[in-house]
This record gives structure tokens, C-alpha cells and sequence, in this order.
């Protein structure tokens, strides 16, 4: 009888004592039957280990998240919630709406950095206008001191020419008044 290479010899199966070439023989099995539970035993074994595995995968990965939890799980456990849980539940609510208040608070904080700038723009614009308005009026202001120079020095010439006909007025009036006054 020819076995594959990884195939062990049916006898040296340790799950089934029973099953012995020399039983297989006694019963009248042939050896493509017995090759054929050989396969399926094989498979079996195979499936067997990969769900052991996930077992031992789905215990880590039960502890990583509920470091408390009792193995192995049993059908009591469905359905308990532990307080962690509860307080995760919260924190993933409290979470949630703290990150729509971070959203209305960030389109706030646009809004008020839009208004802002559009503040500061009016600022330089009037900043700039002052300073134009400013030297607006100092050029006026400069203007008028000439002009009120110019107002005053005439009126000085003014006061000057009333002061020098004051006198001759006074000079004449002396003249006129004089001679009759002596020939009186």
C-alpha cells in the first residue's frame, strides 16, 4: 500500500486506536476507501488546527479590548455590557459631539478672521485717507498762515500809510488852524 510522503501510516493514527490496517483488512475495506478516510481525517485535522487559531486570535484580540473579560466566552456573556463599554459608549458620544462643536467653533473662527481682515482693510484704507485728509489740510493750513502773513503785513502797510496821513493830516490841520489863530 502506497502512502504520500506526509501521510502517516494509518495504524500510527493516535485519534483512532481502532483504526489498524489489520481492522481494515478483517472488514473487508479496500485501499482507496482507506485512502480516502486518510484525506478526510487529513482535512479534518487541518480545518481543526486553523479553528483552533482563530480561537486563540479572537481570545487575544477579546482581552486587548476587555482586559476583564472571563475565558472562555461563554453563551452567558453575549448580551453583558461591562462599564468600561458604557464608558467608551460615552466617550465616543462625548467625542462626537465635541468634534461638532471643533466644527462650529472652526467656521466661527473663519467667519471672525474674514470680518477681521476685512476690518483691518478698512482700518489701512482710512489709515491711508487720514494721512492724505492730514496732509490735505496741513497744505491748507500752510496756505492760509501765508495768506494771514500776507493780510497782516498789509495791514501793517496799511496802519503805516493811516499813521504817516494822520500826521500830515495833523501837520495841515496845525497849518490851517495856525495863521488864524494868529491873525486873530
Amino acid at each position: 500500500m502506497e502512502y504520500a510522503p506526509d501521510t502517516p501510516e494509518p495504524t500510527a493514527n493516535p485519534h483512532c486506536p481502532l483504526f489498524t490496517s489489520t481492522k481494515v483488512a478483517e472488514k473487508g475495506f479496500g485501499e482507496d476507501f482507506v485512502r480516502q478516510l486518510m484525506e478526510k481525517a487529513r482535512i479534518q485535522a487541518r480545518q481543526l488546527h486553523e479553528k483552533e487559531e482563530y480561537v486563540i486570535l479572537c481570545e487575544r484580540r477579546i482581552l486587548e479590548l476587555y482586559p476583564e473579560h472571563p475565558l472562555p466566552v461563554v453563551e452567558g456573556h453575549i448580551g453583558e455590557v461591562s462599564k468600561e463599554l458604557l464608558q467608551a459608549q460615552l466617550l465616543i458620544k462625548e467625542l462626537g459631539e465635541l468634534k461638532k462643536k471643533l466644527a462650529r467653533k472652526s467656521k466661527d473662527l473663519e467667519k471672525y478672521k474674514k470680518l477681521n481682515k476685512e476690518l483691518q482693510d478698512k482700518i489701512e484704507q482710512l489709515a491711508a485717507s487720514s494721512q492724505s485728509t492730514e496732509d490735505s489740510l496741513t497744505e491748507q493750513l500752510n496756505k492760509l498762515l501765508k495768506e494771514k502773513q500776507a493780510i497782516e503785513a498789509s495791514l501793517r502797510a496799511e496802519i503805516l500809510v493811516n499813521e504817516e496821513q494822520r500826521s500830515h493830516i495833523t501837520v495841515s490841520y496845525t497849518h490851517l488852524t495856525l495863521p488864524t489863530i494868529c491873525s486873530v
